[in-house]
């Protein structure tokens, strides 16, 4: 009836305006002519053109409403091959509706709205080659045979659910299937398939909300296309086919494009079946992507975020951040680590995150991460799980704790429990010292009383790899099965030859190349008893490698030893690129984890506060590590480790102003309300919330009555 009634859209909301391009018709090689037009979403046919913004690959100029105007190449070759010969054809490009601030801005505000609303939208992987559209062709099998796969076993679209039945009945009926469709001896037909895979337009940060909100998705090379689902399908297919069928090498390239592609479907099916989609997830997930614009990594996510469910009917309810690109990268990155805190009402947002000291951006407050670093690979995450016991226990506190928040002033508060004070900390664990390290460590580690040697032992070898049994993913650093007494064995292996060759004052390659090392070692009495010891280095010395790395081991007041969170990227560009920052302000952390070094400073400190106030403050902040153009120091002696309310493991906080280095973590909490964020550690012995249970006759139960104190986060 309402359609009938010509009275309704009198009643209607008005739809928002959008700004859509309209391509003039030209042949291929003729220059590109846009006008721009306003349009009603809903009731004006368009498509939206997504494209790849990794890297820059460099303008191209098109002619906007009679002006020049640079677009990057990957959009001007999506506009030629999409230009018709004979009418105008309506398309939405972001740089095309928008290029300066105010008009970025105004346009992210409908992105939304215009995706949802376009026919289609059009995923431009390039112009393609002579072989392309045979690679599609190809890629058409791979999903068909994907499809047929699934309905022949039953295989769930939720890939998790899957059996081990279901698994083999899929791998066994794409491997039924003859190969002499896909071609295997076609190199340059592959090498053009193996483009597509590869395409750095999946990379794009940009690329996660167009695909998501689109109406209709079609992946796009030169004239040649095939729907997003088949694209998928094709992709999944050809990872089996490609490595167990045809027996050709998977690229790593290949491979971190499909892992991009999988939590993309994730996300988008969530969306479709109306779970959340928290801002935290995705911005872990856009920041995988490449862009030439940090922002872009919160930006970009905002139109596919939905509300977390743990605010739904609560009075506190968050609004999400607004794209302006007038903001700074700072202030951007600060205003979404603030939602996130406000709308979790937990520290999620430290999960896995490097420490300040990590930081490319400067500026942000120390709890803010640095959404643009590389994240540290192959290390253990410790699980953000309701097993964790340092997630529960806050959860079981009596009177019930206070909520987390940032204030005006970017302040972060939270309530804190004093675990300990590190009195000691290691150099960083790299490839080349992680071996003598551990013997340099062991040397100097206190045994307590009552405590024997081989309860140091395993205390000391548990701790070097955050007590893993293995390397891997999905376990608690508290509740993983701890390593196999064999891995005691072999740690003392590894100490055994490192002090053989401490002795001999050589290296390991000295003394396999030098027989008069060998026949020296013969006459030392502490090398004769520790050879039978030797030989069975390999599995521990795996483990510390996997684990240990970019870390420091710590030891503590009360005796508890621990390592650190990764400080410093072991490998690879990301280590390159942070050693082209290092800061031309020296550090002062090598003297300040010395007793001797510590005293001789604080006494320079005494005697300039008296000379020169002013300087006594700059000194103050260089030792803090504060001044401009010094680097965020990593873990010092006299830094607290404290347990946070909403947080998942312990952590360790500077105080921001003077201290009493003397005094215990509790007593230290009790006077110093300001602190600095310097990162998450593994503290061993407490990464199951030990110190929030209280062992009864029968059971184990949580502590309800624990000392909290309101600390500030800066």
């Amino acid at each position: 009836m309402a359609e009938e009634n010509p009275f309704a859209r009198l009643f209607d909301k008005p739809a928002s305006s959008v700004q859509l391009a309209v391509l003039q018709p030209g042949l291929p090689e003729a220059p590109i002519h846009i006008t721009l037009t306003n349009a009603e979403p809903g009731t004006t046919s368009y498509d939206c053109i997504s494209y790849d913004r990794s890297q820059d690959h460099g303008n191209v100029e098109v002619n906007v409403d009679g002006l020049p105007l640079p677009v990057t190449k990957p959009l001007e070759s999506a506009l030629r091959s999409l230009r018709r010969t004979d009418q105008p054809r309506n398309l939405w490009a972001d740089v095309l509706v928008g290029s300066n601030t105010e008009e970025r801005s105004t346009q992210a505000a409908v992105m939304k709205t215009v995706l949802e609303n376009a026919e289609s939208t059009i995923a431009w992987l390039g112009p393609g080659d002579e072989q392309t559209v045979a690679a599609f062709d190809v890629l058409q099998t791979m999903a068909n045979r994907w499809q047929q796969a699934c309905l022949h076993s039953g295989f769930p679209e939720r890939m998790a659910q899957a059996t081990q039945q279901q698994m083999t009945g899929l791998f066994q009926h794409i491997m039924s299937k003859p190969t002499a469709e896909l071609q295997p001896s076609n190199a340059a037909l592959w090498k053009s398939l193996e483009a597509v895979f590869e395409s750095s337009y999946f990379e794009s940060v940009q690329t996660i909300p167009e695909l998501m909100l689109a109406k209709k998705a079609i992946i796009v090379a030169g004239s040649s296309s095939m729907s997003w689902p088949d694209f998928i399908a094709a992709g999944r297919a050809g990872l089996i086919i490609m490595a167990q069928q045809l027996s050709k090498t998977v690229s790593e390239r290949h491979k971190k494009v499909f892992e991009l592609v999988g939590s993309l479907e994730i996300a988008a099916r969530r969306r479709r079946e109306g779970e959340t989609l928290e801002l935290l997830p995705m911005i872990q997930s856009s920041r995988d992507c490449s862009t030439s614009d940090p922002r872009e990594i919160v930006f970009s996510m905002l139109p596919i975020v939905t509300p977390s469910a743990r605010t739904a009917g609560s009075s506190t309810k968050q609004s999400p951040p607004i794209v302006d690109y007038a903001k700074s990268t700072q202030d951007v990155f600060t205003e979404a680590a603030k939602y996130v805190i406000h709308e979790r009402q937990d520290l999620l947002l430290w999960w896995t995150e490097r420490p300040p000291r990590g930081r490319q951006i400067k500026g942000l407050p120390t709890w803010v991460p640095d959404w643009s670093s590389p994240l540290p690979k192959h290390t253990v995450k410790i699980m953000p799980t309701k097993e964790n016991g340092m997630r529960v226990w806050w959860e079981h506190i009596h009177p019930k704790a206070k909520r987390i928040s940032v204030d005006d002033s970017n302040a972060l508060h939270v309530q804190a429990h004093a675990l300990d004070r590190i009195i000691s900390v290691s150099p960083i664990f790299t490839h080349e010292n992680c071996r003598r390290l551990c013997l340099t460590e062991w040397q100097a580690l206190r045994t307590l009383p009552g405590e024997s040697n081989d309860a140091k032992v395993q205390k000391m070898f548990r701790t070097l790899v955050l007590n893993q049994a293995s390397f891997g993913f999905g376990e608690t650093a508290g509740a993983a099965p701890p390593p196999h007494r064999d891995m005691w064995v072999s740690f003392q292996s590894v100490m055994a030859e490192e002090r053989i060759l401490e002795l001999l004052g050589c290296t390991q390659e000295q003394l396999q190349t030098q027989p008069e090392l060998l026949a020296r070692a013969r006459e030392i009495p502490d090398a004769v008893v520790l050879g039978p010891q030797t030989g069975r280095s390999a599995e521990f010395e795996a483990l510390l490698r996997a684990n240990a790395i970019g870390r420091r081991f710590f030891q503590t007041q009360s005796g508890r030893i621990g390592m650190t969170a990764v400080e410093s990227l072991p490998e690879g560009a990301g280590a390159a690129a942070e050693a082209e920052q290092e800061p031309q302000v020296p550090s002062f952390e090598d003297a300040m984890a010395n007793p001797m070094g510590q005293m001789m400073l604080s006494g320079f400190q005494d005697f300039l506060r008296q000379r020169d106030p002013q300087a006594a403050g700059m000194l103050s902040q260089a030792l803090n590590g504060s001044l401009p153009g010094q680097a965020a120091p990593g873990v010092r002696r006299g830094d607290h480790i404290v347990a946070l309310v909403g947080g998942f493991q312990p952590y360790v906080l500077r105080p921001a102003g003077e201290y009493d280095a003397t005094q215990t973590a509790e007593q230290s909490l009790d006077s110093v309300s300001r602190y600095t964020y310097v990162g998450d550690c593994y503290l061993h012995g407490v990464m199951d919330g030990e110190p929030f249970k209280t062992k009864g006759w029968f059971e184990t139960s949580w502590t309800r009555e624990v000392k909290l104190v309101d600390v500030t986060i800066v």
